[in-house]
């Protein structure tokens, strides 16, 4: 199907408006976009506010230069694995992988097969979310005991209808059961909200649509007010966790904190979980957001933080095929607080492509893997077709190879996971295809989990055990989206591979911290599933598809029968 009539644009909301609709139910036709709360509220309010909008002048961009070659293709390719229409991907502490259906309640999990290959695993579908609740674009996170978190949605019900909800759910994995979370205390839109676990497990998350920002005690599941002295508002914003533990994130510059027009600029900011501030974190050198140019999409750029210590911000912002204006990257020094200048953002064919909510992930190698598409939007063809993928290795870009639809999709309608086993896993939301791509390259010895000592070498099937170690939950988050969707993995997991037969086992982990600064020191529970064979066997703390050196362990059978 031709991408103008199955993926609606701007154009496609701007054209309901004009034949007198609301445009705030989405009454035909696929879903929306992701799209700042601002730009809808216009939409919505006045159909002239969009020729207005387009017509605004801003700084004058950096002249383009002359086109550049396509960079070269390297292997390995994407692998199609399922005809399936997932999004949001999710990583649990057992080793499973949790995936969304868009707009609708059902979500669907992935084991991996014995031999622990992803590719050649089953998935099954879980229970269905609360009634009413069926989100597009929104928050999500493991918390260290286990459980899945999800919060808002720029839209949602099965029409789709872009209401910025409120709504919320927390998932247990151990009991196959989601239960309704009330949103914080006086918040009126959540929507496609950013959110994190902190270094400490605390989960922060952030009203899509103003500075509000909460944190949440797994506890008792309640909310508490936070964030203050936000320069701009969250919408669009990414967040990225540090070393040190703050959040970084760069203005978008949808809005002032007090609501209202805000100037376009290249500031970023970082809170501070000690004294709940946001605090000035310099200035980007290149404006990354697309705030400033005639083609204002006010995404932030897609940022991740790499092994070592270096955040990379790719650039969102897009221009007019007159233009045709290039699109930067900056890059932040953790220890010293600092932004350098990095390279353009690739050009295909003459083409800059741009980030402009698109997904990254970290490779073992410590390269970062992305997806991007083209810059230059017109009036009826936001967020354009094709997307192509990239490794970034702190330096220069090397394009990979496509997946089978690449000519039709554009970047938001891909997420990115990092497997325990170093592959990622790519799903599409909009489209009936899930892929891998498999390692490229290795990685550091450095980056691993490391230091681990367990509570006893011999370990019985279905009992729970303790280990302590550094770098448990790796150096990175491992990928990053952005508002849209999260997809951290950032937490150690265990994986039991028997000798005899090399049948492989990940035991459930609860109660571990995300600090991701080099050489930290955790700890975390671990229950040995019933189902591990018993025999001599190795154990491997994996973080982040990187794997800790393997410690041999001795698995007994269970004593008595568990649910495991």
């Amino acid at each position: 199907m031709q991408r103008t009539s199955r993926l609606a644009g701007l154009g496609f909301l701007l054209a309901g408006l004009m034949a007198g609709g609301s445009g705030h139910a989405q009454e035909a036709g696929p879903p929306l976009p992701p799209l700042p709360q601002s730009v809808l509220q216009r939409l919505h309010s006045d159909p002239a506010v969009w020729q207005q909008f387009r017509a605004l002048h801003a700084a004058v961009p950096p002249a383009p230069k002359a086109a550049a070659a396509a960079p070269t293709v390297a292997a390995p390719a994407w692998t199609p694995a399922w005809k399936l229409n997932h999004s949001n991907p999710l990583l649990l502490t057992d080793g499973t992988v949790l995936a969304h259906v868009s707009c609708s309640r059902a979500w669907y999990r992935l084991t991996p097969n014995i031999d622990g290959d992803y590719a050649k695993g089953t998935w099954a579908k879980i229970a269905l979310m609360p009634a009413g609740y069926a989100p597009r674009f929104f928050s999500s996170a493991v918390l260290p005991d286990g459980r899945v978190v999800v919060e808002g949605g720029e839209y949602n019900g099965a029409s789709c209808d872009d209401v910025e909800t409120t709504k919320g759910a927390i998932y247990d994995p151990q009991t196959n059961a989601w239960a309704t979370l009330a949103p914080p205390s006086g918040w009126k839109s959540i929507g496609d909200a950013s959110g994190i676990v902190l270094a400490d497990g605390t989960y922060l998350l952030s009203n899509c649509c103003t500075v509000q920002a909460a944190t949440l005690d797994p506890a008792s599941l309640t909310w508490t007010a936070t964030g203050t002295g936000k320069a701009d508002d969250n919408n669009e914003e990414n967040w990225t966790l540090l070393p040190d533990g703050d959040v970084l994130t760069v203005d978008a510059y949808t809005a002032g904190p007090t609501g209202g027009a805000i100037a376009c600029g290249t500031g970023a900011e970082e809170y501070v979980p000690g004294t709940g501030d946001w605090v000035s974190a310099g200035s980007t050198i290149h404006r990354l957001s697309g705030c400033g140019y005639k083609i204002r999409t006010y995404e932030a750029p897609t940022q991740i933080l790499r092994p070592v210590g270096k955040v990379v911000a790719f650039g969102s912002s897009a221009s007019t095929a007159a233009e045709n204006f290039p699109v930067y990257t900056a890059i932040y020094t953790a220890s010293t607080g600092t932004w350098a200048s990095g390279p353009r953002m690739p050009e295909v064919s003459g083409q800059y492509y741009t980030m402009a909510d698109a997904p990254a992930a970290i490779l073992p190698n410590g390269d970062i893997l992305l997806a991007a598409s083209p810059g230059v939007w017109t009036s009826d063809s936001s967020y354009p077709a094709p997307t192509h993928f990239f490794t970034f290795d702190g330096a220069t870009f090397t394009q990979v190879g496509d997946v089978a639809d690449s000519s039709q999709l554009s970047s938001y309608e891909m997420n990115f996971l990092v497997l325990p086993s170093g592959q990622i896993l790519g799903v599409e939301t909009d489209f009936a295809n899930t892929e891998i791509l498999p390692p490229i390259g290795s990685a550091k010895g450095a980056w691993a989990p490391y230091d681990i000592v367990l509570s006893s070498r011999t370990l019985t099937a279905g009992d729970t055990y303790t280990l302590t170690g550094k770098q448990l939950s790796g150096l990175t988050q491992g990928a990053a989206y952005g508002d849209d969707a999260q997809a951290d993995t950032n937490f150690p997991l265990v994986r039991i591979t028997n000798d005899a037969t090399g049948h492989v086992f990940y035991a459930r982990t609860f109660g571990f911290g995300r600090s991701v600064a080099p050489g930290a020191a955790g700890a975390a529970s671990f229950v040995v599933s019933a189902k591990t064979e018993a025999g001599a066997g190795t154990l491997e703390v994996v973080a982040n598809g990187i794997a800790s050196t393997a410690l041999k362990v001795t698995i007994k059978a269970a004593t008595v029968a568990s649910a495991e």
